[in-house]
């Protein structure tokens, strides 16, 4: 052995293989990082039901409420190539406890925050260990699960990420109704203290020690080239729509890329010289991990946005609580755990066409809501929403689990965590994407449907007018007057903050008829929204389901049934050699810690990307 690779494996301790299956109970192991899992996705989300109590009790402003669910999504994003990583160098069991600890930690300070300066640095720190904690999840199934088990593993997985993506606004909204012990806000945060002490603990007991079974050493330059790269493109998307969409922006993400191309020839010359990039060149070889990429971007682009439409139009267009929102999405993770029953019985399926079902199945999901927003119009009820989203939620059951397999098995266990952090790194910048995108798209409709909203409801408002004595050029005025206040109020997206009765068209009626009339044009306002937002949901669910029907034509993109192609990467294959263990499917996966199938993300579908609440917009 040479005195430098003596050197590296001495800083980073003897690869410490563990048989897949062997040692601590692989069920205790997944346990342990399906907890992280949920309470990673729970918390991206659950904040946004609490903005208006955190605003009124820390007299908040609203950049520094918008920054509370920034803080989280940014450092997250950017940290979790080099999170992956350092897993990898420094083993996985010892990153996950250092990200549970922190995150829970990070979690207190939120919760005993008494300024918003403070709240936003314990969100910081929450996403920067979120991003230590979160790519070691699918290394450690890779190395501690049984091959056998390990889709069944990937399925549980997907699952859990699905349910706690819904559950956020759910248990958001109980919370604040039982305001424990008088805390208001703060149990939000507060209920990750318990959660985060009991996994770290298990943890620490159940999780064997995994690394890459090669010597490998951190690359600064590479971290520091890949996360400006990430925050050229991540931050000008994620404050766009807040800012205007200011030239700034478009001039950041345009000099992303040469950093990019900066950092892909960095990594060669590393790959090279040491053998330790950041990120291996030799991971985008790989059929798999190529097409899986594109598929996740494209699949969490088209579900992320529409799960920020449906709270839109739920919320600020019907009136909606958040607890009634979400009580009404239950329907979506009951889907998603049928889809994951379906796969766990379907034995060898091809799984490229059972990722190409589930997107046609969510697609069909979406028509059908389509369908049912139109005819239910503004009466919809979370009852009329049941179909639609169980469909929904089978198709995206039946995408997530398979896609990530997929995605990741060809990569060889050395390289498991940097994968891993590609993969989170992907699919948070789908989700980022899809919320730009989608969240653009939606506003421009809602913005162009101002009219046909005001327009029906503008019959009624008249017979109201003329009941209590408003005729003539008055009724015109007040009508005028209506007209304008919510196109203003459509074009400004300020729906949900904005008084509802538009105190313009009643200052233009006649000062005796006021007060009889402002009810009426309070019920005028609230149905000409609803109309507006109906509108606008259903325009926008066309653009989700044009991009779900592109991820099923990327699904070529994939090696076909899933399995390994030879000669497109380094991968475990061909007869098994020393400790590798015969798959039923005919290749062969080392029994070393990570030389399984799997790395993964920890996002779920929308982790780190927190959906706008818009029954809790900023106070104006």
């Amino acid at each position: 052995m040479s005195s430098e690779t003596s050197e590296a494996t001495a800083a980073t301790g003897p690869p410490n293989p563990v048989r897949a299956g062997s040692g601590p109970s692989s069920r205790g192991v997944l346990t342990v990082v399906l907890i992280a899992v949920f309470v990673d996705v729970l918390d991206a989300n659950i904040v946004n039901v609490a903005i208006p109590a955190i605003q009124r009790d820390l007299e908040a402003s609203n950049s520094a409420i918008q920054w509370s669910l920034i803080g989280y999504t940014l450092p997250f994003a950017l940290m979790l190539i080099t999170g992956g990583r350092l897993g990898d160098i420094f083993g996985r069991k010892r990153l996950f406890l250092v990200g549970m600890a922190g995150f829970t930690l990070a979690s207190a300070l939120c919760g005993m925050a008494v300024s918003p300066e403070m709240l936003i640095g314990g969100r910081v720190a929450q996403g920067a260990m979120a991003a230590m904690m979160v790519p070691q999840v699918l290394s450690i199934i890779a190395a501690t699960i049984p091959p056998a088990r390990r889709g069944g593993a990937f399925v549980l997985y997907g699952m859990i990420a699905g349910t706690a993506n819904v559950s956020g606004p759910i248990l958001g909204g109980l919370l604040l109704k039982a305001d424990l012990f008088g805390l208001d806000w703060r149990p939000i945060f507060l209920v990750n203290l318990p959660v985060g002490i009991c996994a770290f603990v298990m943890a620490a007991r159940l999780l064997p020690e995994t690394r890459s079974e090669k010597p490998l050493r951190l690359d600064p330059l590479g971290v520091v080239l890949v996360t400006g790269a990430l925050l050229a493109v991540l931050y000008p998307l994620l404050q766009g729509r807040e800012l205007g969409w200011p030239g700034w922006g478009w001039a950041l993400m345009a000099a992303a890329l040469p950093v990019i191309a900066l950092f892909v020839l960095w990594q060669r010359r590393k790959q090279a010289t040491d053998g330790s990039p950041l990120v291996p060149p030799s991971l985008f070889r790989l059929r798999g991990f190529n097409g899986g990429l594109v598929v996740m971007l494209t699949f969490l682009t088209a579900i992320i946005g529409f799960f920020l439409v449906l709270t839109l139009y739920l919320q600020q267009g019907l009136g909606y609580s958040p607890l009634a929102a979400g009580s009404a999405s239950l329907p979506w993770p009951i889907g998603v755990t049928l889809a994951a029953i379906f796969i766990s019985n379907a034995g060898a399926a091809p799984k490229r066409i059972v990722i190409t079902l589930g997107a046609v199945g969510m697609a069909l999901g979406l028509l059908l809501l389509i369908a049912t927003i139109e005819w239910a119009g503004t009466g919809l009820s979370g009852w009329h929403l049941t179909p639609a989203l169980l469909i929904g939620g089978l198709g995206m059951g039946l995408v997530m689990a398979q896609a990530t397999h997929v995605s990741l098995l060809q990569v060889p266990g050395s390289d498991a965590g940097a994968a891993s952090g590609v993969f989170n790194a992907v699919m948070q910048a789908g989700g980022v994407v899809g919320v730009a995108l989608i969240g653009v798209l939606f506003f421009g409709a809602v913005g162009s449907q101002a009219g046909s909203g005001s327009g029906a409801v503008t019959a009624e408002l008249r017979s109201d007018l003329a009941a209590v004595d408003v005729t003539g050029a008055d009724q015109d005025r007040v009508v005028t007057a209506f007209e304008a206040c919510h196109r203003s109020r459509m074009d400004d997206q300020e729906g949900a903050a904005a008084p509802r009765g538009c105190p313009e068209a009643l200052a233009a009626a006649p000062a005796a008829s006021r007060d009889a009339l402002a009810p009426a044009l309070t019920d005028a306002a609230t149905e000409a929204r609803a109309e507006t937002y109906t509108e606008a949901m259903q325009r926008t669910l066309w653009w989700n389901v044009g991009l779900l029907v592109l991820v099923t034509a990327l699904t070529s993109l994939l090696p076909r049934g899933g399995e390994p192609q030879t000669g497109t990467g380094p991968q475990t294959g061909g007869e098994p050699q020393g400790d590798a263990e015969p798959r039923k499917d005919g290749e062969a996966v080392h029994a070393e810690p990570g030389t399984g199938t799997g790395t993964g993300t920890g996002t779920g579908t929308g982790s780190g990307v927190p959906l706008p609440d818009p029954a809790a917009r900023p106070a104006n």
